[in-house]
C-alpha cells in the first residue's frame, strides 16, 4: 500500500494567518502508542522549531476529525493507524502570549500502527520513542502529557 505523504494545503499562508489570527484553530494530535513508547517528532518549522512534539495538524474545512488523524499520521509519519480513543484536548496559552498569531485547540487521539514504518517528514525529519516527557518539548504538550498520559495509576 502506498501512503500519500503530500501535505494538504487548502489555504495559502496569507489566508491561514488572516483567518486563524481571529478564530480558534481546531487541530488533532496523534499520540502513537508502541511497545517502545510514544512517538514524538522534532519540529523543523516554526513555531517551536527544534522542539519535540506530538505529530498534529489543522482539521481542514469539511474534514472529520478522525479523517484528519489518518491524514496527519500518513503525512507526518508515513503510517496508517487504528484510532483507539480520543484522550482529551489542550490549548496553547503560552504560545499565544509569546506572539504566535493563532489559538489552536488540539484534540488528542491515541492510535496504534496499522501499517508502515514511522519516519519523519518535511515538517519534522527526526522522530524518537519516549516513555517520559523530554525536556525540549512544547510546554503545553509537556503539561498535558505529564498530567494525562505519563501519570501512574492511582493505588487508592
Amino acid at each position: 500500500m502506498t501512503i500519500d505523504r503530500t501535505p494538504r494545503r487548502d489555504l495559502s499562508q496569507v489566508e491561514f494567518d488572516a483567518i486563524f489570527s481571529r478564530v480558534v484553530r481546531l487541530s488533532v494530535d496523534v499520540l502513537v502508542r508502541t511497545p517502545e513508547g510514544i512517538i514524538l517528532t522534532k519540529r523543523d518549522i516554526p513555531p517551536h522549531q527544534g522542539d519535540w512534539h506530538l505529530p498534529g495538524g489543522t482539521v481542514q474545512f469539511g474534514e472529520k476529525a478522525t479523517d484528519a488523524v489518518a491524514r496527519v499520521a500518513a503525512e507526518e509519519l508515513g503510517i496508517e493507524v487504528n484510532i483507539e480513543k480520543m484522550l482529551g484536548y489542550f490549548e496553547y496559552p503560552q504560545m499565544f502570549s509569546s506572539g504566535y498569531k493563532g489559538w489552536p485547540i488540539d484534540l488528542v487521539f491515541e492510535v496504534t500502527i496499522k501499517s508502515g514504518t514511522p519516519s519523519g517528514s518535511v515538517q519534522a525529519h527526526e522522530l524518537d520513542y519516549f516513555t517520559e516527557v523530554p525536556e525540549n518539548i512544547i510546554p503545553e504538550q509537556a503539561e498535558w502529557l505529564n498530567a494525562h498520559y505519563f501519570t501512574a495509576p492511582s493505588t487508592t
